[in-house]
């Protein structure tokens, strides 16, 4: 039997900082079964050298990472969207039970310093997605004895 993949979606203007550090972080904690994938609702070209350079720091290799846009079909596919400066109404319409909306500044025109401040509170909201995660499939798996 095939276990199908849950997914979180991370979902940010460019896909360029915040979405893919938020992904990345969660993927390399993310509880069995489960997995992100992060898009834009405006993709940048690029993602940010600096965002490599923060996850290399921690051991997270994204340098292959290109920004997406943000899909109907991701939205569907995923049980959590989780957005970051974009606002739920740049999602399709019909997701909003879905949608959870975290208040992490924009990194544009930021020093290396205030970046590393950002990953540090991304790392510290993807750490409580999981917490919360963990507690919803433990209270399902006591549901079941």
């Amino acid at each position: 039997m095939v276990m199908r993949m849950k997914k979180v979606v991370f979902a940010c203007v460019g896909n360029s900082f915040r979405s893919q550090i938020a992904a990345a972080l969660f993927n390399a904690a993310a509880p069995e079964g489960w997995l992100a994938e992060s898009a834009g609702v405006n993709p940048a070209s690029e993602v940010m050298p600096e965002t490599v350079q923060l996850l290399k720091e921690v051991g997270i290799d994204i340098s292959s990472a290109r920004p997406r846009q943000l899909t109907r079909a991701m939205m569907e596919q995923a049980e959590l969207v989780v957005t970051m400066g974009c606002g739920p109404d740049a999602c399709p319409a019909g997701f909003e039970d879905k949608i959870v909306a975290w208040n992490v500044p924009s990194p544009p025109g930021k020093a290396i310093s205030e970046l590393r401040s950002i990953m540090v509170l991304l790392e510290n909201l993807v750490e409580k997605l999981i917490e919360d995660i963990d507690k919803d499939l433990a209270a399902r798996s006591e549901i079941r004895l």
